[in-house]
């Protein structure tokens, strides 16, 4: 299935586009449905404040995409300095090694920041990332979708997917967007989703928000059962 997922970022003009086609057909994605059925409230923000945000996202999941290609695995990070190590500390220490050995210039501040912000993250959740950024079609209650994980593996905790936030506040939509992924079959271990989580990267740290009520991917399915009627009726 997802061999044939084709993925568009961007449109004929260089617009920011999510869109996806599974098999030559075009399908929607869990962005999108939530979008269109009324679950995403950006007409309040000046295009100005959405463009600063798209970029700090878009250099903030670049970095952390990089450094987690190259360091799956943290399980005895916490070695690097010793037993009196901060987690802070062997973050930095990462983070330089990664910017010294794998990148033709230094970073800048805030960015450094983040992807710092990001092994404390992953090193205090014992988190290993399985699936980077990887686009995935799926079906909840026989209905196409599709959508591009940020992140799913094993942690401490167990199996999690998790979503990486950049903006001030976590939307509500997040806890829509997360069950529709964690509904993906392909993500199940025993049977069992994986746990829902929120990355968000806000004043120098990320925290981690879990979500798990079980009514939020009956409330997507709904609005997926909607967007696949109105399609099939030539709508949006």
């Amino acid at each position: 299935m997802t061999n044939s997922i084709q993925f568009r970022d961007t449109d004929s003009n260089g617009k920011p586009v999510h869109e996806y086609e599974v098999a030559g057909i075009k399908t929607p994605s869990v962005t999108y449905v939530l979008d269109k059925r009324g679950f995403c409230d950006y007409q309040s923000c000046p295009e100005d404040y959405m463009e600063a945000a798209r970029e700090r996202g878009q250099i903030g999941h670049e970095v952390t995409h990089w450094f987690d290609e190259k360091y799956p695995d943290l399980t005895s990070a916490h070695n690097v300095l010793g037993d009196n190590g901060k987690l802070s500390d062997v973050a930095t220490y990462l983070a330089d090694q990664f910017e010294k050995v794998w990148l033709d210039e230094p970073l800048h501040v805030w960015t450094k920041n983040q992807l710092e912000a990001w092994i404390v993250f992953r090193m205090d959740l014992g988190f290993t990332p399985l699936l980077i950024e990887k686009p995935m079609a799926w079906k909840i209650n026989g209905m196409m979708v599709c959508g591009t994980l940020d992140r799913f593996g094993m942690s401490k905790l167990g199996p999690m997917v998790i979503d990486l936030k950049f903006t001030s506040k976590i939307e509500r939509s997040v806890k829509y967007q997360l069950a529709a992924y964690a509904a993906n079959p392909e993500l199940h271990v025993r049977g069992k989703r994986p746990l829902r989580y929120a990355a968000h990267f806000k004043d120098g740290k990320v925290i981690p928000v879990p979500f798990t009520r079980t009514k939020d991917e009956q409330i997507f399915s709904a609005a997926l059962a909607i967007t696949h009627d109105l399609w099939n009726s030539g709508g949006k």
